[in-house]
């Protein structure tokens, strides 16, 4: 959460040069925010190791994944609101909204970093799945399909598999 919490506010910059004032203005906000949560996170879970408990650890893990996925939710609404507007993107604004759509891959990908058995890396990696399917579905942008979260929700899944195999051998069972 640390790191997260210090790399977030770092792609304002990417952000205010890539997209107009009014939606990087937004993004900057949300980024700020997120980094806070991020902060609260690595506060709390320092605070939590104390104590150190399964359950306290495994909610620490499903925030670490479910802050940058509602800022991923909140970004692809504020992309999604300009593009009612706009009608299109330049290249480089479509590069950025792509990568803000790898979000979720790219924490499902975090997940293989713990050592965790199938029961416990299972719902995270569903979760994810889920959650970027109703992303996909919940919008059309004009160069966007429903049709391809679909396919990056079942990539998750496939990755997510092989990150369940990945975090068993770690726990060498």
């Amino acid at each position: 959460a640390f790191v997260f919490m210090i790399l977030v506010p770092g792609w304002i910059v990417v952000d205010a040069f890539v997209f107009p004032k009014s939606v990087a203005n937004d993004l900057a906000l949300a980024r700020l925010s997120t980094s806070a949560l991020f902060c609260a996170l690595a506060i709390y879970t320092l605070a939590a190791m104390a104590k150190a408990r399964w359950s306290k650890a495994y909610l620490s893990l499903v925030a670490l994944l479910l802050i940058p996925t509602a800022f991923g939710l909140y970004v692809d609404s504020q992309i999604d609101n300009w593009m009612s507007m706009v009608g299109s993107m330049n290249e480089m604004q479509k590069i950025a909204f792509e990568l803000y759509l790898q979000l979720p891959i790219i924490m499902v990908a975090g997940v293989a970093l713990f050592p965790l058995s199938v029961l416990e890396s299972a719902p995270l990696i569903i979760l994810m799945a889920v959650l970027t399917a109703i992303q996909g579905v919940s919008h059309t942008p004009n160069d966007y399909l429903p049709a391809q979260s679909l396919a990056e929700a079942w990539a998750i899944l496939i990755g997510g598999g092989a990150i369940a195999l990945s975090t068993l051998l770690q726990l060498q069972y």
